[in-house]
């Protein structure tokens, strides 16, 4: 069971249930696979097909080592409910690893206007 104080995310993929945790040697593995980009760089680019398959083999090695890089990338494709749950939870956990906020905090709408 995924541990949200650690910045563990739950994420549902084919009928199993994956922790996702970005540690420390995950980020660093992450940004040398990514041609030595900064983890805030990777965040940014999050939309990425590429990105997103780095991140999740990243967040995966905590729990789930075995998973290499093509397998995380099959993966991918069998996330229950396609991509958009696959990239909110990369999201949350770059998130926590960046900021500390915690997992289960909104996300912000980066559209939504402060003032309202």
């Amino acid at each position: 069971m995924a541990n949200a104080l650690k910045g563990e995310i739950e994420l549902a993929i084919d009928g199993n249930a994956y922790t996702l945790c970005l540690t420390s040697n995950a980020i660093v593995q992450v940004e040398q696979l990514l041609g030595g980009e900064s983890i805030g760089q990777i965040a940014q680019q999050v939309a990425r097909v590429e990105y997103q398959r780095a991140l999740l083999w990243g967040a995966l090695q905590k729990w789930h080592p075995t998973v290499d890089l093509v397998g995380a990338g099959a993966l991918m494709d069998e996330v229950e409910g396609g991509s958009e749950p696959l990239v909110e939870a990369l999201a949350r956990a770059l998130r926590f690893r960046l900021s500390r906020t915690p997992i289960d905090a909104p996300l912000k709408d980066p559209d939504e206007d402060d003032d309202e």
